[in-house]
């Protein structure tokens, strides 16, 4: 009486009587009065002679995942909107500092691919360009700090496109439906520029 059945399910006798009639299991979700999610399944009850004499009902709580997983798909979609407008090579990372998302220019700039990069680690990225230690301890700061860093200077040879300068900024970011926090790390190549200011 407490559960609302969903919209593909009108009535639990009739879903009960057709998986007896059809010798086959079912699944759906429901919510009870409190909006909490649900997976009931429905099994045939066989006896020793294998004749079907009922159905076997087994409810499974499975809000907190639901909800995780909606959180989970609110942030990755606010991630890809953030991105996919900015030029500047960026990456989305997590609160573990796992990369959730990078865009177009972060793939060009660094020759690497989303398969290389997302779900791993910043600092496991390439041939572990990103692990330095001025850097580690600047990120690892960033949200709980609730804070920012610019112009983070380093120099590396990274692997596909040689010796580079780059200029790192980050902030923390967040949105409503987004649950934890995130980072947004921009790079700006600027190479060329020091060498212009050399030269």
């Amino acid at each position: 009486g407490d559960l609302r059945l969903g919209p593909d399910v009108s009535d639990l006798e009739t879903t009960v009587l057709e998986v007896i009639n059809s010798v086959s299991s079912t699944e759906f979700e429901v919510r009870d009065r409190t909006g909490r999610w649900y997976t009931i399944r429905i099994h045939p009850y066989r006896t020793s002679e294998k004749n079907v004499e009922g159905v076997v009902v087994v409810l499974f709580d499975v809000d907190d995942l639901k909800r995780s997983l909606d959180t989970a798909e609110a942030a990755r979609q606010y991630a890809e909107g953030i991105i996919a407008t900015v030029r500047a090579p960026l990456l989305v990372l997590d609160a573990s500092l796992r990369v959730m998302k990078a865009n177009r220019s972060f793939y060009e700039t660094f020759a690497v691919s989303p398969a290389d990069t997302e779900q791993r680690l910043v600092y496991e990225l390439g041939n572990h360009q990103w692990d330095i230690p001025k850097l580690r301890d600047l990120l690892e700061r960033v949200l709980p700090e609730n804070g920012q860093f610019a112009g983070f200077e380093m120099e590396h040879e990274f692997q596909a496109i040689g010796f580079r300068k780059m200029i790192l900024n980050a902030r923390r970011i967040r949105h409503q439906g987004a649950g934890e926090p995130l980072i947004l790390l921009a790079i700006e190549d600027v190479t060329e520029q020091a060498h212009a200011e050399e030269a």
